[in-house]
């Protein structure tokens, strides 16, 4: 496997201030002395509730089946909430992102031998990058494909108001509010952060991570990451506002109990693109929480329903 890394995009705040995005791009290499075929682009967009996350966060899994099928992996960084809107940096920045692989990277790759047909791109993306991934419905050119693997939706509802504690915690360590209203003060916004959780537990020693779980706790996450407009940021406002049968072929991966983000809402969605006559496809797989996709061994459970989710992305790519 090959790894390089591309700047899709420079952001000028001002005259001192520049923050550059860039994306990591994954594919095997080509062989000597053959007619190099054109690949299928798949724009991978990663998780981490709009707040935390970076585009090295990539299961090795998926990496595994989308090269093996031939796909060129396009994993971007993005701007991170809350110290810009969702749409102003996650999802603008993914379409752009996702518009810089279609135009700029066939040419980019053609020194490497990697031959590129953009018209052949799909779009995936684990947790709130599964919401992102629905937003390239809204490019002038949307993929064949869309892979939204436990991605938030609906997000007007108590499942997200209410209020959600991290999983195993019945309340919050206590948490100033001063300390957490300094993440407020980070500008520019990061365009990576890393995750507060890992084998020792969940971490809350970072003003980010607090608020990510203050906001959480409260639900109010996402009416302050969209400015108190949440249909800015739902994909169901997508889906609605598409014409019967014109939206990309979709399907939704989810395990059946997932703590996160409850799976109700993939079968609500699924219903609703179904009744507009959009070939889609819900997997769920019972028993397994949220991220169970990333690291499922092949024999195990749940292995086989990734593998089927993947292989819907590949159907729609095949020349």
């Amino acid at each position: 496997m090959e790894k390089q890394e591309f700047t899709y995009k420079t952001v000028t705040y001002d005259d001192t201030t520049t923050t550059i995005l860039k994306a990591n791009v994954y594919y095997t290499p080509a062989h000597k002395n053959e007619s190099p075929e054109a690949r299928p682009i798949a724009l991978y967009f990663h998780g981490g509730g709009f707040i935390v996350g970076s585009k090295d966060d990539i299961s090795p899994l998926h990496l595994d089946l989308l090269l093996s099928h031939g796909f060129v992996i396009v994993a971007p960084n993005y701007r991170l909430c809350p110290t810009i809107l969702a749409t102003e940096g996650p999802v603008q920045d993914s379409l752009d992102c996702y518009e810089w692989a279609r135009r700029d990277l066939p040419q980019l790759l053609q020194a490497e031998g990697v031959a590129l047909d953009a018209e052949r791109l799909v779009a995936l993306g684990t947790s709130c990058g599964g919401t992102i991934a629905h937003h390239m419905k809204k490019s002038p050119h949307p993929p064949r494909e869309i892979l939204d693997i436990a991605g938030q939706k609906f997000l007007g509802d108590p499942w997200f108001t209410s209020g959600l504690l991290p999983p195993g915690y019945t309340s919050l360590p206590s948490l100033s509010p001063s300390f957490i209203e300094k993440v407020h003060s980070e500008f520019p916004p990061p365009t990576s952060f890393p995750v507060p959780w890992g084998p020792e537990g969940i971490s809350f020693d970072r003003p980010r991570f607090a608020w990510m779980f203050s906001s959480s706790v409260k639900g109010t996450t996402f009416k302050e990451i969209t400015g108190g407009d949440t249909d800015t940021l739902d994909p169901v406002a997508i889906f609605n506002d598409i014409g019967d049968g014109k939206c990309p072929a979709t399907s939704f991966l989810h395990g059946g109990e997932d703590s996160l983000v409850n799976m109700k809402f993939a079968r609500r969605a699924w219903e609703i693109l179904r009744r507009k006559g959009v070939e889609c496809d819900l997997i769920l797989v019972e028993g397994r929480d949220h991220g169970f996709d990333e690291d499922v061994k092949e024999g195990e459970e749940g292995y086989e329903e990734v593998a089927k989710a993947f292989d819907f992305l590949i159907r729609h790519v095949e020349v």
